[in-house]
């Protein structure tokens, strides 16, 4: 480290004639000798030495020490010599400047990477984390917080730690507010970094879900389940026993239009998009195994291109009546769930690797028989399936040969009626819906899933009376949102995952306590903040939820 020192007056006025000759230093002999006099530069040590001082009062040099050494001293008006490698400069004595150390001594500047992580307690509450910087004294921890992207003030620090981490709370939880954190070190010398290493949390408080629009139809009392394609420009609601399905243009969310209506297909409970293709589950047919399919490239236009009916691709599937339908994350599988007639989950590719079939035309793969009871539901996820029996549990399966399924593990459990099962997004829990009154069953179940060879219940979530109705719950990242009957939408925090925690809640007809089967059917989040539901009462309900998120940026 360099030190600076303050020559007295008086030693400036002295001036000396002898000047001393520049020596080199040897291995037998380990310093270079001094230069004494006027204006002369003391010698250079080569080798594992110390170059010589220079005494002279006056303006000198002291000698450079090179390899593992030290830089002589500069008295006078001087510049102490160079520590070169793994050194320290020599002192500056006198109005001088000490030698720079080059390497890892007490010259080196302060090394750090800035923050790490970025967690969420409570709302209001951060908690930021870092590595340790690399310097040779102790080091402080400051933090810089602003509310706008790069607004910090670096000449005060916010907060400050002696640790590797800070807990902050009391911050201003508000609608659209994020918060923004840079942590910079400094050490005991007063060097600091200058990392822009950026942390931020958006925080969410309860109540700030908003009503963006909903959309009546006729028959609402009979609609099912809801379904948005992947530009958020289309939804399409199930019409249930109305034997129609309904198609809204939501590119503006909040003046939604209903664009088309497909009639006369049967009784409908279940919708999914897949690029340009609208399938339509529909039962209590007999000729038909379920599938209705539609192109909806020209929604006003929307025409049928495809039916899987009775015989499909010239096998006999039997399955007269698909209740539900599900599309894999990896959009090259599609699943209907029978409930009658040759009951289980029946496979199809719409574009699986060496399995053939395409979105317009999906190629029948396969099934998984109904063991366990009457399968009322599936998701599909990586090389995993997971498979709601209403009076049997669950099954997780693996897929990675969609032709033959192949068991991993499954539940059963006292007074179950298993109505969806949905994974986590590190996929070691799930999360079951149970579609009866709670006092018969435990709302929203957990369970442990990580070893499917044993799988076990952690906990639960419900809410509302003992009457209430749980239909269903999806996941979508750190967020389980539920469709719960007659209390409307809600939305659950499983950040922890064993733990869910109510973040909020809307409930389309708050104006009216309703019972049993009747509210709120299906839900659909987004990957962005609008959520889309079908109620019995209110038709397509659009709602915003800015959902609550960390981000870290400005790291290379």
């Amino acid at each position: 480290m360099s030190v600076l020192r303050t020559l007295p007056a008086l030693f400036l006025s002295l001036s000396l004639a002898a000047c001393g000759g520049d020596t080199t230093g040897s291995s037998d002999d380990p310093s270079g000798p001094d230069g004494s006099g006027t204006d002369t530069t003391g010698g250079d040590g080569d080798g594992d030495t110390t170059g010589g001082d220079g005494d002279g009062d006056g303006g000198t040099t002291g000698g450079d020490g090179d390899g593992g050494t030290t830089g002589g001293d500069g008295d006078g008006d001087t510049t102490g010599g160079d520590g070169d490698g793994d050194t320290t400069g020599g002192d500056g004595d006198g109005d001088t400047t000490g030698g720079d150390g080059d390497g890892d001594g007490d010259g080196n500047p302060l090394l750090f990477d800035g923050v790490e992580t970025i967690a969420m307690g409570a709302p209001g509450t951060v908690t930021l984390t870092w590595d340790p910087a690399d310097g040779d004294s102790p080091v402080r921890y400051e933090v810089f917080a602003a509310t706008q992207a790069g607004g910090q003030d670096f000449s005060t620090p916010s907060y400050t730690s002696d640790t590797t981490s800070i807990t902050i709370d009391g911050l201003t939880v508000e609608k659209g507010l994020r918060h923004y954190f840079v942590v910079r070190a400094r050490d005991a010398n007063g060097q600091t970094d200058a990392n822009r290493v950026e942390a931020s949390a958006l925080f969410v408080a309860k109540d700030e879900i908003e009503f963006l629009a909903d959309l009546p139809v006729s028959g609402r009392s009979n609609i099912a389940d809801v379904a948005v394609n992947s530009d958020l420009t289309l939804a399409a609601v199930a019409g249930w026993m109305t034997g129609d399905t309904y198609l809204f243009d939501i590119s503006n969310p909040r003046s939604p239009r209903r664009v088309f209506t497909i009639s006369g297909i049967g009784t409908q409970n279940d919708v999914e998009f897949l690029g340009d293709v609208l399938y339509v589950s529909h039962e209590f047919r007999d000729d038909a195994t379920g599938i209705e399919i539609y192109d909806v490239s020209d929604v006003a236009n929307t025409t049928r291109i495809g039916s899987l009916r009775g015989g499909v691709n010239g096998v006999d599937i039997g399955a007269r009546m698909c209740h539900n339908i599900t599309i894999h994350e990896n959009a090259a599988l599609m699943y209907c769930s029978a409930s009658f007639g040759d009951r289980g989950v029946h496979i199809f590719s719409t574009g699986f690797e060496g399995l053939g079939g395409s979105p317009e035309a999906p190629a029948y793969v396969g099934k998984v028989s109904d063991p366990n009871g009457w399968v009322h539901d599936v998701y599909g996820r990586d090389d995993r399936i997971y498979v709601a029996y209403l009076d049997g549990g669950f099954t997780m399966y693996d897929i990675t040969n969609p032709s033959a399924p192949r068991v991993l593990g499954s539940y059963e459990y006292a007074n179950q009626f298993c109505h969806n099962a949905w994974p986590s997004k590190d996929g070691n829990y799930a999360y079951i819906s149970d579609e009866k009154p709670q006092r018969e069953t435990d709302g929203m179940r957990v369970f442990d899933i990580s070893d499917p060879g044993n799988i076990r219940q952690v906990n639960k979530f419900e809410r509302g009376t003992d009457s209430d109705v749980i239909h269903n719950v999806e996941v979508e990242g750190d967020f389980a949102y539920i469709s719960y009957y007659g209390l409307g939408v809600y939305i659950v925090d499983i950040r922890d995952p064993a733990n869910p925690v109510e973040v909020d809640s809307y409930d389309p007809l708050p104006s009216t306590r309703r019972t049993g089967l009747n509210g709120t059917w299906g839900v659909q989040a987004t990957k962005g903040p609008l959520v889309f539901a079908s109620d019995r009462d209110r038709g397509l309900v659009i709602l915003e939820w800015d959902r609550p998120d960390t981000r870290i940026t400005g790291r290379d």
